[in-house]
């Protein structure tokens, strides 16, 4: 393919560069041999060829001999990490488990009347309901959304 004609990608590193792969050395010495190493707004690293930028967490999967999948997994959460081992192919309901909530507050689990301090646990899978109840305390909601979350084995 010629969008990834002269280019290597280090699955140690997860970087991409023009050059031989230098792994377990330093990152610096990556960037003196050509590391393509821009950000996207959105936090990826991204190869621009002609006018059109790649993602190369994706560009990764084409240089080690695999079809791009439709979505793919930052393991760790860290969008910058492209190493082998922490991407994977994954589906948009199992790619979202990994997102990071705003602080404080519980996926799946809200307060539903402030005067009334009830807390409403609501589960989804498949965009089915697998889960809905409610509970006086946020403690005894969360414990709930776990059991249910060990039941269903997506913890």
């Amino acid at each position: 393919m010629d969008i990834i004609r002269g280019m290597k990608y280090c699955p140690q590193t997860g970087l991409m560069y023009k050059g031989d792969c230098i792994a377990g050395k330093k990152r610096a010495a990556h960037l003196k041999r050509g590391v393509m190493d821009n950000l996207d707004q959105d936090g990826y690293r991204v190869l621009s060829v002609g006018k059109r930028l790649y993602k190369q967490h994706r560009l990764a999967f084409l240089l080690m001999g695999q079809d791009i999948p439709n979505m793919i997994d930052h393991i760790n959460g860290d969008r910058k990490d492209n190493r082998w081992d922490n991407l994977r192919a994954s589906s948009p309901w199992a790619n979202q488990q990994n997102r990071k909530t705003s602080k404080g507050r519980t996926p799946g689990i809200t307060l539903l009347n402030r005067g009334i301090a009830r807390w409403q646990v609501v589960l989804k899978f498949s965009k089915k309901v697998i889960y809905h109840k409610c509970f006086v305390s946020k403690e005894e909601a969360i414990k709930a959304r776990e059991e249910v979350l060990r039941e269903y084995k997506l913890i």
